[in-house]
């Protein structure tokens, strides 16, 4: 008997076990575990559902599934990278359903009527205007405040605008020049923005362009210019640059923006007040054709012309051909020639030579001469021509043609233009 009882009990304590077990799930604290609504992006063409790219004139469509838990849905939140997508006139959220503009969403937006017992939602995003990755949420909420979200990442794939330059990419102008720059802008994915002149990186003062026009009354109002409304679709024309006011080489960057963040530029260098020469032998002496060299421009000139400023002495006719080139200049047209003061070749520093004033300096404390000794690689040279101008050459080359008379000085030739 008293085994019987102890089995009876030991059979009890196991039937309350498992009617516990089976009961409803509890929280630490008692009572059931609620059971959250549930939130999915529908796979169907035409709407993303998985990570995707898109191009920036899209509008990003979602098609969104929505169950409840235990209680009925409350509201949906849209976010773009952790920010609510805006509404109204100026939103981008467009819930379909309800209107085709973003004046007629919310954010978050109620769920009312049978669609909070579940809901198939489609869901627009008008696209953000600018390219790169952004993650889309969606969180629903019912009215136990139970929630469940998903994301998504969405890339934005812009095309940047582009400039069309057939200028040269490397030019040489005097000094304070005003240059016209021809440009053929198009648009990528969006308008243009604004266009900026930078000088070794630097933005040039809005003083030394012009929009369009030469006139000092189309100078920027700014740099960077933001385009006028009729540019903005596309740029056919011109901008001024006025070059630099020093003697040397810069690079200039011609920059355009558009309303997507997007860019596109090109370079130029410009060597202002530098310029190459070629000063070729005056082959019949002092009539020759090419013999002179004007150096205002600088270009060459009959060793008559009265734009000559420097002249070769030609050849000695009384010398074999091969070595009758005489290989020495001189000043013509009221122009004057001197060298450097205590000149070195392998000491002196032309490129330092970036001011008018200093050339004007260098040429002041120089040794006059009347013609030049035979013409050597490195040599240089001051001239001061009879407009007062000034001008520092230096020979870089020599081409000594023993079959015929085209003998030839390259030069490298700064303007220091002060008239």
């Amino acid at each position: 008997m008293r085994k019987n009882l102890s089995l009876i009990v030991c059979l009890s304590l196991l039937t309350i076990f498992f009617i516990t077990s089976c009961g409803e799930d509890e929280t630490p604290g008692g009572g059931t575990l609620p059971i959250p609504p549930s939130i999915s992006l529908l796979a169907e063409a035409g709407f993303i559902s998985s990570n995707s790219n898109a191009e920036l004139t899209d509008t990003l469509k979602f098609k969104i599934k929505a169950d409840i838990g235990d209680a009925e849905l409350n509201g949906l939140t849209v976010t773009e990278n952790g920010t609510d997508v805006p509404v109204g006139s100026t939103g981008r959220l467009i819930f379909p359903h309800i209107g085709d503009s973003p004046s007629l969403a919310t954010n978050p937006q109620v769920i009312t009527g049978a669609d909070a017992s579940g809901l198939t939602w489609e869901v627009f995003i008008l696209n953000p205007g600018s390219g790169g990755t952004f993650t889309y949420t969606f969180q629903v909420i019912d009215k136990d405040q139970q929630t469940d979200n998903i994301s998504v990442d969405v890339t934005i794939n812009t095309i940047p605008p582009f400039i069309n330059y057939a200028g040269g990419a490397s030019l040489n102008v005097k000094t304070e020049e005003l240059i016209a720059i021809n440009l053929e802008i198009t648009t990528g994915s969006s308008r243009l923005q604004s266009i900026s002149v930078l000088e070794d990186g630097l933005f040039i003062e809005a003083s030394r362009l012009r929009y369009k026009n030469p006139d000092i009354s189309n100078e920027f109002a700014e740099n960077p210019l933001p385009f006028p409304e009729l540019d903005k679709d596309s740029f056919n024309s011109t901008i001024y640059l006025r070059a630099s006011d020093k003697i040397l080489t810069q690079s200039y960057t011609i920059v355009v923006i558009d309303e997507a963040g997007e860019i596109a530029n090109v370079n130029i260098q410009l060597s202002s007040g530098i310029f190459p020469a070629i000063l070729l032998s005056n082959a019949a002496g002092p009539v020759g054709v090419f013999g002179g060299l004007d150096l205002s421009e600088p270009e060459r000139v009959p060793s008559n012309s009265m734009l000559a400023d420097i002249v070769d002495q030609g050849i000695d006719i009384n010398k074999v051909a091969a070595e009758n080139w005489i290989q020495k200049i001189e000043p013509a047209n009221g122009a004057s020639l001197r060298i450097p003061d205590g000149f070195q070749p392998e000491t002196f520093d032309f490129d330092s030579f970036t001011e008018k004033q200093q050339i004007v300096d260098l040429y002041d404390a120089g040794t006059s001469i009347t013609e030049s000794d035979v013409v050597a690689v490195d040599d240089v040279f001051i001239v001061k021509t009879a407009a007062d101008n000034y001008f520092l050459m230096k020979v870089t080359a020599i081409e000594i043609t023993p079959d015929n008379n085209l003998d030839n000085y390259k030069l490298t030739v700064k303007q220091a233009i002060v008239q």
